[in-house]
C-alpha cells in the first residue's frame, strides 16, 4: 500500500462531515448571500438619499418665496424688484441664484454692485449698491452722466456740480460704456479732489494725442499723455491749494505733463 490518504470503496458511501463543519460551512454560504444582496441595496439605498437631497435643495419646498430689494429708491425701481425676483426664483433658499440675481441687476445702469443674503426662512435680501456719476460726458448738444468706471448713468439732468469731459462722438446710451479714447480724462476727473475736479471743463485729446482743457475761472490744462492721470489730478490739487487765487487767474496754463514738476504758465 502507499502512504497517501485512504479513499473508501468504490459502492461505499462517502462518509459524513462532522455536524459543527457543516454548520460552520452553511454559515459562510448565508453570509456570502447576504453580501451579494446587501451591496445593490447600498447602492439604491445611496441613490435614493441623493435624490432626496436634491429634491430638497432644489424643489419647491425650499423655493424663494419674495425678494427685498434695499438701498434702490430710483424711478425704475418696480422693475428693478420685479426682475431680482423672478432671478431670485431661478434658485432655492438652500441653493440661491445669486449668479443671476447679479445678471438681472446689471442691465439696470444706476446699479453698481449687489450683495446677496438670505433672509429665513424663505426670502432673499439684496442689497444695492447705486452707482454716483463722477463726471459729465458731452458731445455737442449732448450731455450724459457716467460713473467713475465708464458707465452712462443717464443724460444730465440739472448741474450736479461735476467736471465734464469732450468726446470725440455721441455718447453711448445709458447702461453702456464711454469710448476708450474718453478713458483718461475720465479717470482725472474721479481722481482729483471733488473741489478740483468739480471745476474742469471741456477735457479732451488734441490733434496732437495730448490732453488738454481748462479749469472754470481759471488757466487751461496742459496733461500730456493719458499716463499717469491719478498722479496728475493729484498734482492738480497740491498746485491749487499751493497758489492763490490771483496767481491762478494771472497764469495762461496749468502744466502737468510731470505730475512732479508742475509748471504755471506766464500771465496772459
Amino acid at each position: 500500500m502507499s502512504g497517501g490518504a485512504s479513499r473508501p470503496a468504490p459502492g461505499r458511501p462517502r462518509p459524513r462531515a462532522h455536524p459543527a463543519l457543516a454548520e460552520r460551512r452553511r454559515a459562510i454560504a448565508r453570509s456570502r448571500g447576504r453580501r451579494r444582496r446587501s451591496g445593490p441595496l447600498l447602492v439604491l439605498g445611496t441613490a435614493a438619499v441623493v435624490a432626496a437631497l436634491y429634491w430638497l435643495a432644489t424643489g419647491p419646498l425650499l423655493a424663494v418665496s419674495g425678494v427685498t430689494v434695499r438701498g434702490y429708491d430710483r424711478d425704475d425701481r418696480a422693475e428693478l424688484v420685479s426682475a431680482l425676483t423672478a432671478a431670485a426664483r431661478e434658485g432655492t433658499i438652500i441653493a440661491p441664484s445669486t449668479g443671476e440675481v447679479r445678471l438681472a441687476a446689471e442691465r439696470f445702469p444706476w446699479v453698481e454692485s449687489v450683495a446677496v443674503a438670505r433672509d429665513w426662512p424663505r426670502d432673499l435680501r439684496v442689497t444695492v449698491t447705486e452707482a454716483r456719476p463722477a463726471a459729465i460726458a458731452v458731445f455737442e448738444d449732448q450731455a450724459v452722466l457716467v460713473s467713475a468706471s465708464g458707465r452712462v448713468l443717464a443724460p444730465k439732468d440739472g448741474s450736479p456740480g461735476l467736471g465734464w469731459l469732450r468726446l470725440a462722438v455721441a455718447p453711448p446710451p445709458a447702461g453702456a460704456e464711454l469710448p476708450e479714447g474718453a478713458r483718461a480724462a475720465l479717470v482725472l476727473i474721479a481722481s482729483a479732489d471733488p473741489e478740483a475736479g468739480a471745476r474742469i471743463r471741456a477735457l479732451r485729446t488734441g490733434a496732437d494725442g495730448l490732453l488738454v482743457g481748462r479749469l472754470r475761472g481759471g488757466p487751461d490744462l496742459r496733461l500730456g499723455t493719458g499716463e499717469r492721470m491719478e498722479a496728475k489730478a493729484k498734482a492738480l490739487g497740491l498746485v491749487l491749494a499751493d497758489i492763490g487765487p490771483e496767481d491762478e487767474a494771472a497764469a495762461s496754463y496749468i502744466d502737468l505733463t510731470v505730475p512732479e514738476r508742475p509748471a504755471l504758465g506766464p500771465p496772459r
